[in-house]
């Protein structure tokens, strides 16, 4: 009874998600563990553990969560998609082991939600799967019909099509379309008119069921669409605008899927105007490797790798994609509003600099979060004797509407002469692309650092709370809380304790690294 005092009140201060398992019974669960559920704990305590588990992965989830009550041993570790309450899908990562509880076996869990970070990674999957379909150099029909199927693998899309600018008609003519689009007159007649407000405005446009209300009200269409959801997205390739990207579902589109609409819609667009210059004769103004360092930048930067590499990454693929004469990027400090650079290359000095929010050329597209290119330009900071830049932009780092930084590029005049005056407005579009993909990456390396405090501050609880279940000396909890601080973090770890009067410390436990700290 001592010991499950202890572990109860352990379970209820921990932020992590807690529970015990009794047959198939859940028999205790903590606050946190109601709050990642959704259920009350009352309701959670008539509920079989495997009620939790998607239909379809119910059985094998029992029989996984019995078999690890049965056999005991080792701790069990697997992800789990969960869904709440209200019907949400959640992926977690449980931690599950054999224990005694009220003098029976028992599973002793601990949850925590890897959605995010699992999510963040999806999607950067998709946007490398994208570039690898445009790189190829598809045409239209077989460019469009990948881009529908790698879409409609991550989101809904129950209509989907792109249209673009007939020289000969002047208005839009789809060149590719499934789903309702092409079987429905009412439909084309109602998205035909989105579509032109999309045009007009040159931005995303969110036909909702209020959204066409109004219009039917005002009797510009004659009905709400089936389905009722719409996003419509201009293509563009620079300054030019083309045409549009269609998709249609029976729910809202979410702010994450929304922005893969939109990228998928400027590499897209990009892809398009390339095909359609070099079928007139043309001459693409990108390098015809544009994609493909797009594509191999996407591979580098998704993968696994501590900070320093990620930032060095960053610079290095951006001065590959622009042929820049330096590059700078900056990481944003929201709680000060500020900005430092933390990874530069080039003739400007500017490792470490500081810049407050509106301050320079990075500063101001901070405040705006819009991209800015500056002729004759050179920061304060940079002594006078440095050459000045023909030409500089500066692009703002965006993800999830949070600003990650900003990035600096730059074109000096060498020997009096610059082989650029400005960057054309696809070279932009190709550099902001870049700015994006640069943004996923140092977010999702945030969540992944966030999501592995979170996975090591677990154990360490759950290890304490195996031995507060199970063991009545302190000592025994905090040696196990020692032993497993430095099998996962590889730390040197001695845990002590204040006693008598006045207090010293006294030594409780420690690891294998405890002879350095007491020499020290």
């Amino acid at each position: 009874e001592a010991g499950e005092a202890k572990f109860f009140s352990l379970a209820e201060m921990a932020g992590a998600a807690v529970f015990v398992y009794q047959g198939t019974r859940f028999c205790y669960v903590n606050s946190a563990f109601a709050r990642l559920t959704g259920y009350s704990g009352d309701e959670l305590l008539r509920m079989n553990f495997y009620d939790l588990a998607l239909p379809e992965n119910r059985k094998s989830f029992r029989l996984w969560g019995l078999r690890i009550q049965r056999e005991g041993g080792e701790p069990q570790k697997q992800e789990w998609v969960i869904l709440t309450k209200s019907g949400e899908e959640r992926r977690v990562e449980l931690t599950v082991s054999s224990v005694e509880y009220a003098g029976k076996p028992a599973g002793l869990g601990m949850a925590v939600d890897v959605s995010a970070l699992w999510r963040a990674r999806r999607f950067e999957k998709t946007i490398a799967h994208l570039l690898h379909i445009v790189k190829q150099g598809l045409e239209e029909r077989e460019l469009l019909s990948a881009i529908h199927a790698a879409l409609q693998e991550e989101i809904p899309l129950e209509a989907f099509a792109v249209a673009v600018h007939a020289s000969s008609s002047g208005t839009v003519e789809y060149v590719y379309q499934a789903g309702f689009v092409d079987s429905d007159e009412d439909v084309q007649r109602t998205l035909a008119y989105g579509i032109q407000r999309a045009l007009r405005s040159a931005q995303s446009l969110a036909g909702t069921p209020s959204f066409w209300q109004e219009a039917v009200e005002q009797g510009v269409i004659g009905a709400i669409p089936c389905p009722p959801y719409w996003l419509i997205v201009p293509l563009t390739a620079g300054e030019h605008l083309f045409g549009v990207l269609v998709a249609g579902a029976s729910r809202l589109y979410g702010e994450e899927e929304q922005r893969l609409l939109e990228l998928a819609a400027s590499l897209g667009g990009l892809a398009l105007s390339r095909l359609y210059d070099l079928s007139a004769g043309g001459n693409f103004s990108p390098e015809s490797d544009s994609f493909s360092v797009l594509y191999e930048a996407t591979r580098a930067l998704t993968l696994p790798c501590n900070r320093a590499r990620l930032l060095s990454a960053i610079v290095e693929h951006a001065m590959r994609l622009m042929h820049p004469s330096g590059c700078a990027l900056y990481l944003c400090d929201p709680l000060q509003k500020e900005l430092e650079a933390v990874e530069v290359r080039g003739e400007w000095k500017l490792q470490g600099t500081r810049l407050e929010f509106g301050q320079e050329l990075v500063g101001q597209v901070a405040m705006t979060q819009q991209v800015a290119m500056a002729g004759h330009y050179r920061p304060a900071n940079v002594p006078d004797k440095e050459a000045i830049a023909v030409v500089a932009v500066a692009v703002p780092l965006i993800f999830g509407g949070e600003l990650e930084g900003a990035l600096l590029i730059y074109d000096l005049e060498e020997n009096g002469r610059t082989s650029r005056r400005e960057y054309t407005s696809t070279e932009m579009q190709l550099l902001t692309f870049f700015a994006d993909i640069a943004a996923i990456a140092l977010n999702n390396a945030a969540l992944f650092e966030e999501t592995r405090r979170r996975l090591v501050e677990v154990e360490v609880l759950y290890q304490a709370s195996l031995s507060a279940a199970q063991i009545h000396s302190v000592r025994a909890v905090a040696q196990r809380i020692a032993e497993t601080l430095e099998q996962l973090m590889g730390w040197q770890v001695s845990v002590w304790v204040l006693e008598g009067e006045p207090p010293r410390p006294q030594l409780l436990a420690y690891g294998g690294g405890y002879q350095l700290i007491e020499k020290a």
